[in-house]
């Protein structure tokens, strides 16, 4: 019979949102639609975002009346824009139900690379408001109905369970999402398609990297490369169908999605266009192939002239590998085919030498990667060239570092706790430092003796920071190696930064104007100079700065856009956009005469020149962004050849209103609800329920209300109060449970005062009282004491979650059962880690296998009524469980809650082996991404206090087997797997789970 549900009310769960630091004081901007909310101090850092949020109040009535008009829709407000600047790099998303954007005051150093966007505050948010007006117009739900609708079920029948969960959410297809989004801002006249789109585009086409149907609608499987592709295939899909069908055509969609849900959305598709939409897809991919074929040939005519990519050995997708080795690579997989190439690295920048030609880095997706090697052995340069020996040291993504000139060092831009030990946690949201990083070349009998740190002990004693460098970025090193320039970002300003490599005699060169956007600052051969590209109303130029009085001079002047700025004794190197590529031109500093150095297909980025005169720059392609060497007696050096690019569009500006204090009730979001349907059978009962949730929050989530209800036989619910004005954070909960039928209830309250230390580190400290009557066991009414401390977000469910997590929980309690009162004191521990395992051969090899440990482990100091036992034992997803106030630790061959005991202790390892790593198959609603097999086994048992096993063994054992699958239903997550458990002591007697949608955890 299926028992009462009893609330799991011992510790809750911690609520690790992406909430801002308790006690961060706020204010707001109001405009007619739009209530503008920034931070203006508090939390770990100093900060205030006043002018972003001045900037968004100043554009933001005017982006939406635009884009309501050009979707169809009514203009509504109030919608709430959260500007923060707690991080550093770029934040946007949007919730579309409760009418929140949120945007970060720093764009980062990676935008234009990426999306080319120079023009942060307008572009960003005429993209959020393409998401929030445009789904908006196409939702058939509730705007309120943000959690969707869910019906769940579960059946047991002796060993065997099912779990079944089939949601229905807001409908935002991925593609169609961020293609809509792009080109929505573009017809209101944010957003273009420029180079850099067009340069990702061609070279996915021409390197079979052009998304299938099926996998450019979802965004749950994607890498940020194939996010970007997406991205950015959506934007030009998006624009090939206006092309054919109208300008309208997506707000035709929007119309006729609103209509009724769209179980398909190729089905919207259809409707709006009357034409297939896997054969529009399959046209587009056609012409857009065709486009790429042409210009290619078209520059191949005129003479391409690129690089080898820094690697000492190459795949059969390099040129010069002949035609054997082309037609082998080309009968391999798709996917096999894409691993390979994508295992070279696919976001390396700033490939660059010292000044001596001795040490060649670059960086690498948060990480600097250092060789000891000569130049002209540098991979890519000389054919017999072996990977040389690397360092890898700490690195903020996108955020530059410089070799110091006469010495065997590196200057890099780090995040501040570079130097926490291994297993300590990282503080939220560090902000960025310079370091100083000693590759520590010695002088030996033979000569110069390298040697580089092998250990992370070893390279931590060599770096140490440089003082009054916080939330420094693209840092270079003079020619005498005595200053470092730099650059600060502060709120729509960037200051222009020299110092000495010990941090002393700081002092601001220049501070750019509001609203400017710097970067990659070089300077000149004699170090009186530096040049920097800066952005500003969407077109950037080159200008020259005078170190010692600030003035500055233009160098370039013209439509289009150059990055990243390297000044050598020939001239000023730099990225350049052209027609429909980036390339390297260099610039003369005196005259702005333009040679160009390369004719590439996609992109050269951050280029660097080697004392030889060799050019190193990042080229960007499907694959991502490699590191590429091009020889010097090889640079094209033609006359450089500008182009015309459209004005970019003056957006009207309006005065924005003094800002107040932050009012949270006057800034509440709408609220997000869900209904919930439910059914649990099992032998001699069928327990229907019905109810959902409810979430109401204020837009700077100082507090939030979280409800969840179901009433039926088995009535139960939950509900928790949240406050986050004033450090600690504070959480009232009240949970309870009862069942007519059975005469029993439970019901429990408490009071959690919560300090984050970290964005995983957090201490929740408080007290609680919990009541049950009726049941399997004695009325008992107790109180707790609890303290907590929890790191890390544990598995998440996706294939191969790599991370670590701990909880480490403390009790007192005393407790009243059937007029005995006992008070008791526990401890607890929970321990797991997922770790990558790599093996060398065999035919899942290329695949990430994982295995993933894990130890619940719980101590009582006296015997302690049975409502307050420690339990374990069955594992059935989606299950809402009876008999116990205590969560149980998973053993499923062994019946839910077989284990109790005053003492518990569970120790479980699985190894998962990817069987299909990149599914991307779709059957109408459903989208197949992905499937593993999981084997692995549990050992543990259960004590009384005085450590007697109650199950009479001296240890209890399981082995299990799972076939799991990751998909999609609906646009919702619908994860599920089959599992076979085998407890050891009854072989006889196997436990099976079958979920569908509900996942295993």
């Amino acid at each position: 019979m299926i028992g009462l549900l009893w609330c799991l009310a011992a510790v809750a769960e911690p609520r690790r949102g992406d909430h801002h630091d308790a006690g961060t004081r706020w204010h707001t901007i109001e405009t007619r639609f739009f209530r503008v909310h920034y931070a203006s101090h508090g939390g770990r850092h100093p900060h205030d975002a006043r002018g972003t949020a001045e900037e968004v109040a100043a554009v933001a009535d005017t982006l939406l009346l635009r884009m309501s008009a050009h979707v169809g829709a009514v203009p509504r407000g109030p919608i709430h824009v959260v500007v923060t600047d707690e991080a550093e790099g770029m934040t946007a998303w949007t919730m579309t139900g409760w009418g929140l954007i949120v945007l970060s005051a720093d764009p980062g150093g990676e935008v234009a690379r990426l999306r080319g966007r120079l023009d942060w505050v307008p572009d960003a948010l005429a993209h959020e408001l393409g998401h929030l007006v445009g789904h908006r117009r196409a939702s058939a739900l509730a705007i309120s109905g943000s959690y969707g609708f869910e019906a769940d079920a579960t059946a047991e029948v002796g060993g065997a369970g099912l779990s079944l969960a089939i949601p229905v959410g807001p409908d935002e297809p991925y593609g169609w999402s961020e293609g809509a989004a792009e080109a929505w801002s573009e017809g209101i006249g944010v957003n273009r398609w420029d180079a850099r789109r067009e340069a990702r585009l061609r070279t996915a086409a021409l390197e079979g990297r052009l998304l299938e149907w099926d996998e450019w609608l979802v965004s749950l499987d994607k890498d940020t490369g194939d996010a970007e592709r997406a991205y950015q295939q959506g934007y030009a899909f998006a624009r090939w169908l206006e092309r054919r069908f109208g300008e309208d055509v997506f707000a035709r969609m929007a119309a006729l999605s609103a209509e009724r849900y769209p179980l398909d959305w190729g089905a919207v598709l259809r409707r709006a266009t009357g034409e297939e939409p896997r054969s529009l897809w399959a046209a587009w991919r056609a012409e857009v192939t065709a486009e790429a074929v042409t210009w290619e040939a078209r520059a191949r005519a005129r003479g391409l002239t690129e690089g080898r990519e820094v690697e000492s050995w190459l795949g059969g997708w390099d040129p010069a590998g002949g035609l054997s080795a082309r037609d082998a690579w080309l009968s391999r997989s798709r996917r096999d085919r894409e691993e390979a190439r994508e295992a070279t690295g696919s976001f390396d920048l700033w490939p660059s030498t010292s000044a001596d030609g001795r040490w060649y880095a670059e960086e690498k997706v948060g990480w600097l990667r250092v060789a000891r090697v000569d130049e002209e052995d540098l991979p890519g340069l000389s054919a017999d060239a072996v990977t040389p020996p690397s360092a890898w040291i700490p690195a903020a993504r996108a955020s530059g570092y410089a070799f110091v000139p006469g010495r065997d060092a590196v200057v890099v831009a780090a995040p501040e706790d570079a130097l926490r030990a291994r297993l300590a946690p990282r503080p939220a949201d560090p902000w960025t430092l310079l370091w100083v990083v000693d590759l520590d070349t010695r002088v030996g009998v033979g000569g110069r003796v390298t040697v580089l740190p092998d250990t992370r002990e070893d390279l931590l004693r060599r770096m140490w920071p440089i003082e009054g460098t916080e939330r420094a970025r693209d840092p270079d090193v003079s020619p005498d190696g005595l200053c470092v320039v730099y650059l600060v970002h502060r709120d729509r300003q960037t200051d222009l930064v020299v110092s000495g490599l010990d941090g002393t005699e700081r002092r601001v060169v220049r501070t750019f104007e509001e609203g400017e956007w710097v970067q990659g600052p070089s300077f000149s051969p004699d170090g009186a100079s530096v040049v920097v590209s800066v952005f500003g109303r969407g077109r950037g130029d080159l200008w020259v700065v005078d170190l010692g009085t600030g003035a500055w001079r233009r160098l370039t002047d013209d439509a289009r856009d150059e990055l990243d700025p390297v000044w050598t004794e020939a001239g000023v190197w730099t990225a350049v956009e052209g027609d429909g590529a980036w390339d390297v031109v260099r610039f003369d500093p005196a005259t702005g005469e333009g040679t160009r150095a390369t004719r590439v297909v996609g992109s050269a980025d951050t280029p660097w020149v080697t004392p030889s005169g060799h050019l190193l720059y990042a080229e960007g392609g499907a694959h991502g962004k490699k590191a590429t060497v091009l020889r010097a007696g090889d640079l094209l050096l033609a006359p450089d050849e500008p182009i015309e690019l459209p004005a970019p569009v003056d957006l009207p500006r309006t005065t924005p209103a003094e800002p107040h204090r932050y009012r949270p009730l006057a800034s509440l979001l709408v609220p997000a609800v869900g209904p919930l349907a439910r059914v649990d059978v099992s032998p001699g009962a069928v327990v229907p329920a019905a109810g959902g949730w409810l979430r109401a929050s204020d837009a700077a989530e100082l507090f939030e209300l979280s409800t969840f209800g179901l009433l039926g036989s088995t009535s139960l619910g939950d509900a928790i109060l949240a406050w986050r004005g004033l450090p600690p954070e504070l959480e009232l909960e009240v949970a309870g449970a009862w069942s007519p039928s059975l005469a029993a209830s439970v019901g429990s309250a408490s009071l959690t005062a919560g300090f984050r230390w970290t964005d995983q580190v957090r201490l929740e400290l408080g007290p609680e009282r919990v009541a049950s009557r009726g049941g399997l066991w004695p009325d008992t009414t107790g109180l707790r004491v609890v303290g907590a401390v929890r790191a890390g977000d544990g598995p998440d469910g996706d294939p191969g979650y790599l991370g670590r997590w701990a909880d480490l929980v403390g009790t007192v309690g005393t407790s009243d059962s059937e007029g005995t009162v006992t008070t008791w004191g526990r401890g607890e521990i929970e321990l797991g880690a997922g770790l990558p395992i790599d093996l060398s051969s065999g035919p899942l090899s290329e695949q990430a296998h994982t295995l993933t440990l894990e130890v619940v482990a719980g101590v009582t100091s006296t015997d302690v009524p049975s409502a307050e036992e420690l339990v374990a034992g069955g594992d059935l997803p989606n299950a809402l469980r009876a008999l116990s106030l205590e969560s149980s630790a998973p053993m499923p061959g062994y019946a839910p809650f077989a284990l109790r005991g005053e003492q518990r202790v569970v120790a479980s390892a699985r190894y998962e082996v990817p069987l299909v790593s990149r599914w991307r198959t779709q059957a109408g609603p459903l989208y197949l991404r992905a499937v593993s097999l999981v084997v692995g086994g549990d050992a543990g048992n259960a004590w009384d206090a005085g450590w007697s096993a109650t199950t009479g063994a001296l240890v209890l054992a399981d082995a299990t087997a799972e076939l799991r699958w990751w998909t999609m239903l609906l646009d919702a997550r619908w994860d599920g797997g089959l599992r076979v458990a085998v407890p050891f002591d009854e072989p006889e007697s196997p436990r099976l789970a079958l979920s569908l949608g509900a996942g295993f955890r």
